[in-house]
């Protein structure tokens, strides 16, 4: 078996948007939860960090690191990949 690291970029398939959540989760409502195609081919399942209104099928997005949660009496955090929409280039020009 081959090691390989993918891009992370890739295209959002479906989403919804997360308004009521578990407890761990409640205080990051209301959050975007997508399936995402990866440009090599995988989905996954990933959040993307952005406003409902600007989340939609077929955005192109790429990956961050960002913080997941705090875990234990200590408040240990963990950091993990989410997702935010690639800003797509104006082909029109200015107008």
């Amino acid at each position: 078996m081959e090691e390989y690291k993918f891009k992370g970029t890739g295209t959002v398939v479906t989403f919804t948007t997360i308004y009521t959540a578990t407890e761990d989760f409640d205080r990051q409502t209301p959050y975007n939860l997508a399936i995402i195609r990866l440009d090599e081919g995988p989905r996954l399942t990933g959040q993307i960090v952005s406003s409902a209104d600007k989340v939609k099928i077929g955005m192109r997005v790429s990956p961050v690191f960002r913080i997941l949660g705090k875990e234990g009496d200590r408040g240990i955090i963990y950091y993990g990949t989410k997702f935010v929409p690639v800003e797509e280039p104006n082909v029109d020009g200015p107008k």
